[in-house]
């Protein structure tokens, strides 16, 4: 508004002076390699992935791992929740076989006392072989019966 211009009035234009160029500066282009083929496909981006058909091969076989390490982890689940069965039948086995040795204890120190004995009177007696023997028959069938419930386990894995 303060300085009004004729639109085609280009006269300034024309009369402004040009600014003179140094003489020292010089254009250098930047440095372009020249093209080489060979290093230009080691750069390429190749194709990292398989036709489809490959692909959902590739999806079901990963599922079908996926499903045995599921059914491997219920399966583990499952031999534990045995396991600790196995482990409270034994502890509950070995109360009841405490509680019935100490009842069966109680029992003789009753009858012991209740016997009338002679003065200096004192009974040395032997374990017996065929004691000892059910005893260690006892222990074998036990023996044996672990180890077939191991292998049980063994065969539920």
């Amino acid at each position: 508004m303060f300085f009004k211009r004729d639109k085609h009035d280009d006269s300034g234009i024309n009369d402004m002076p040009v600014a003179p160029m140094p003489e020292n500066l010089s254009y250098n282009p930047p440095y372009n390699p020249p093209y080489n083929p060979v290093a230009f496909e080691r750069y390429e981006k190749k194709q990292d992935y398989a036709p489809l058909f490959v692909k959902v091969e590739k999806y079901r076989d990963v599922l079908a791992t996926i499903a045995e390490i599921r059914m491997f982890v219920s399966s583990m689940k499952q031999l534990f929740a045995v396991i600790n069965d196995l482990e409270a039948l034994r502890s509950d086995a070995h109360k009841i076989m405490r509680a019935t040795v100490q009842r069966m204890d109680k029992a003789l120190i009753e009858i012991d006392t209740e016997l009338l004995r002679p003065r200096g009177f004192e009974i040395d007696l032997p374990a017996s072989e065929t004691e000892v023997h059910q005893i260690e028959d006892s222990l074998t069938d036990i023996q044996k019966q672990m180890t077939a419930l191991k292998r049980e386990l063994e065969g539920m894995r």
